[in-house]
């Protein structure tokens, strides 16, 4: 399956919220698709926090556990998620993320197409 963005919001078309989730090392995919979510679709765009992924060393185990459940907190009240899964990758804590997502009902969706069969 892959992303499908859906309409531009208007009035009959509420706001929808989107957490984006996914490797840091596809930053540059993260901020394309905000931008496209948000001025093609007008959805609010949900991120990871940046400078916890960037810096984890930086953080002691009881703050990056906060920023754990932080994000799992962003997954709860977005609409739904998408998975920037660039060349088909997905790491353990975004398939923990994606585990995450489904046993609260969210949709997940994806960047690129997947073997749902395999996941």
């Amino acid at each position: 399956m892959q992303v499908i963005l859906g309409e531009r919001r208007s009035m009959s078309n509420p706001l929808k919220y989107v957490m984006l989730i996914g490797s840091n090392k596809f930053n540059a995919k993260f901020l394309e698709l905000e931008k496209e979510l948000t001025f093609k679709n007008g959805c609010c765009v949900l991120l990871p926090y940046w400078h916890g992924m960037m810096n984890k060393d930086s953080y002691s185990n009881d703050d990056w556990e906060w920023l754990m459940a932080y994000g799992y907190a962003k997954i709860d009240i977005a609409d739904y998620v998408v998975v920037l899964n660039v060349g088909g990758y997905i790491g353990e804590h975004t398939q923990r993320e994606i585990d995450h997502a489904r046993k609260r009902g969210k949709e997940v969706r994806y960047l690129e197409s997947v073997d749902i069969t395999n996941e």
